[in-house]
């Protein structure tokens, strides 16, 4: 389990909980099961993210709040994973 805050441009995650502002967030579809990704890292700003149709600008304090589990995407393995053998 990461932060959404953790996650880096290109990467996904599955939403598992809110854990602050859950009324809030669940109103722009911030639920548990939800996919989310990260589009970009505003240097000392929000990060963008693409939920559903929609895309969100989120300050880093909130995005902390949204507990994600990673998961693959087209940009190749996760980190730590090793490529011999291709």
């Amino acid at each position: 389990m990461r932060r959404l805050a953790e996650l880096k441009p290109g990467e996904r995650g599955r939403i598992l909980e809110v854990i602050a502002m859950a009324e809030s967030l669940a109103a722009l579809g911030f639920i548990p099961g939800a996919t989310v990704r990260v589009r970009q890292r505003v240097r000392g700003g929000p990060l963008l993210v693409d939920l559903g149709e929609s895309m969100y600008a989120l300050g880093r304090e909130i995005a902390a709040m949204v507990a994600v589990e990673p998961e693959m995407d087209c940009l190749g393995p996760r980190r730590g994973t090793s490529q011999r053998g291709r």
